[in-house]
This record gives C-alpha cells, sequence and structure tokens, in this order.
C-alpha cells in the first residue's frame, strides 16, 4: 500500500488537469483550441451519458437509460459506436464520438476539446469496451465531477 496521501493525489491531479489546459490552449488569444468537425455543445452544466451506442428501444440496454432518465433533463448523450443506423432518440444533445483508434492523451485532448466552455454536473459511464471506460475517467479527470 502506498504512502501517498489523499491531499498529495489531489495536488498532482489538479498540477496534471492544469498543464493539460496548457497544453489545448492556443497562446496568441489565451482560449482553448477547438477543432470545427466536433459538435458544438450548449448545454448548461449537462449531466453527461456515455454509452456504447444508441439508446433507443431497439435494444436492451437503451430501454433501461431511458427508462431511468425519463424525467430527466440537461441530458448530454454520448455514444462510442452507431450499430442501429445511428438512430438515438434520448439525450437534449447526442451524438456519436468514436475514440477506438486514439491513445490515452489524444482522447483526454479531444474530450476537453469537445468540452471546450461546457462544465459537465456528472458523468454516468455504461460500459461495454475500454475506450468507454477511458473517455469516463478522462472527463472526471478533467472536470472534478462526480462518475458512476
Amino acid at each position: 500500500m502506498s504512502n501517498t496521501s489523499l491531499e498529495e493525489i489531489i495536488s498532482k491531479n489538479n498540477l496534471i488537469r492544469d498543464e493539460l489546459s496548457s497544453l489545448i490552449t492556443d497562446e496568441t488569444t489565451n482560449t482553448p483550441k477547438r477543432d470545427s468537425s466536433l459538435p458544438k455543445i450548449s448545454l448548461k452544466n449537462p449531466d453527461v451519458i456515455l454509452t456504447p451506442n444508441e439508446v433507443n428501444l431497439r435494444h436492451g440496454t437503451g430501454v433501461i437509460i431511458r427508462n431511468i432518465f425519463s424525467d430527466s433533463e440537461n441530458i448530454l448523450s454520448i455514444r462510442f459506436h452507431d450499430y442501429y443506423d445511428g438512430h438515438q432518440d434520448f439525450g437534449d444533445i447526442n451524438f456519436c464520438f468514436c475514440i477506438d483508434e486514439l491513445s490515452r492523451s489524444e482522447t483526454f485532448t479531444r474530450l476537453s476539446e469537445l468540452f471546450q466552455g461546457i462544465q459537465p454536473r456528472r458523468i454516468l459511464c455504461v460500459v461495454f469496451s475500454p475506450q468507454e471506460a477511458l473517455a469516463a475517467i478522462a472527463l472526471k479527470e478533467i472536470f472534478n465531477v462526480p462518475l458512476c
């Protein structure tokens, strides 16, 4: 068992978060760099739901997620694959964001770009592959918000 205290871990995570932020900031304008191909998110403090594929009534996970969050608002739903022709009927904003070929650092960078100016309230991840878990951990580390 390590002798590292919780305070030391939090301090190190804050330093890493600051370093990551400086890496994705345009030094000439002091604004975050943004890839124009990324979807624009216009929700304020959304609940972020990460799923392996579309949330719809055509499969069990989709039905369960829709039922759990049927009365919820301000949902940003991100899926990592389209297996049902991209048909999704869940979330105030939803889109497919494939990260299969990205490294850990590229995943952090792309998610930081995607969430430019957005502070998630919390994150729920339905894990099917390591990519979903990595994305959830990245968002949790970037924004220091609850993850389940």
